[in-house]
């Protein structure tokens, strides 16, 4: 059975690519990391930068157990953290799911720094 592509690289690579814009990250790097957020086994929502690296949030419908199983595992990711949430009063079984991951070659710190 083939497996399902979630993640366009491409799209996740330009995202990174605007964030950190103002950062001097080799390309390489940046695809690197693009293709090891695209293994994710879920829909990412949104990707932004920060303290560990970069966070992605997450829809999860369903176990949060075997969802936290699966996103802790990209390859060439360190993971850091998750936090979860109801994602509405209706349905509580939706949750929104933000997670944390560190990658070489990326130190969020700069980001910070260039603003001076």
């Amino acid at each position: 059975m083939k497996k399902k592509i979630v993640n366009d690289p491409k799209k996740i690579r330009m995202q990174l690519a605007k964030l950190i814009a103002n950062q001097k990250v080799p390309s390489k790097t940046v695809s690197t990391i693009a293709k090891s957020l695209a293994s994710a086994p879920y829909e990412i929502r949104r990707i932004d930068i920060c303290p560990y690296g970069f966070c992605c949030d997450f829809m999860i419908n369903g176990n949060l157990g075997k969802a936290l199983s699966g996103l802790a595992d990209l390859k060439g990711a360190r993971f850091r953290f998750a936090e979860s949430f109801p994602w509405g009063i209706i349905d509580d079984s939706i949750r929104h799911l933000r997670t944390s991951y560190e990658f070489d070659g990326f130190n969020p710190g700069d980001s910070i720094t260039n603003f001076r």
